[in-house]
């Protein structure tokens, strides 16, 4: 999957790994980070520090979308 914010702005890809049931992500903010998916807390929390993947992007899109969508 591949949003692309805008020019200048940046765009956040997300790749899955089946094999690994990983997804990997870059943010324009935050960088680079893979996730592992946790069913005990219905979460994708990442390998490194265990932040959570909503969470981050939700953080990345606030710092970088202003106004309304250009559909």
């Amino acid at each position: 999957l591949k949003a692309v914010l805008g020019d200048g702005v940046g765009t956040i890809d997300l790749h899955s790994d089946a094999e690994l049931q990983e997804v990997h992500c870059f943010l324009p903010v935050s960088g680079s980070y893979t996730y592992t998916y946790h069913a005990n807390v219905q979460r994708w929390l990442c390998k490194e520090d265990s932040h959570d993947l909503e969470g981050i992007m939700t953080r990345d899109l606030l710092k970088q979308c202003a106004g309304c969508p250009e559909w």
